[in-house]
């Protein structure tokens, strides 16, 4: 069986539990990396073409991948390709806003994982 690959720059010992669960057992953490906003599109692909190779070498069963947009269109779509299950992962936001003695607004936002769904 391959593993789980936490493709993101959420580190897999942050997860809560339930993530934890629903990924399975073997999780492999891969940091997403930045794409500097002045890349142009060979850039993204080169980066893309050598984050696929990197991951494919790790056997995967499933990818979890959440970045950039574009290189994350790139990174999935070639994981396809190789008929790899991608997924993202989704979340409840739940919004705490506090009112200050100062008349100030404080936002608190929380995130609980619900499920991983596929690309």
């Amino acid at each position: 069986m391959g593993r789980f690959i936490n493709l993101t720059n959420h580190p897999s010992a942050r997860w809560s539990d339930a993530q934890r669960q629903a990924a399975g057992g073997d999780i492999v953490d891969v940091k997403f990396p930045n794409v500097p906003p002045e890349a142009g599109k060979d850039e993204v692909k080169s980066l893309a073409d050598r984050l696929v190779e990197q991951v494919l070498d790790l056997n995967p069963s499933t990818v979890l991948v959440q970045g950039e947009m574009t290189l994350t269109y790139r990174v999935v779509s070639a994981l396809h390709q190789h008929g790899v299950r991608v997924v993202a992962a989704t979340s409840r936001r739940e919004v705490v806003e506090t009112t200050r003695e100062d008349g100030s607004t404080e936002k608190r936002a929380v995130f609980s994982f619900v499920q991983f769904r596929e690309y």
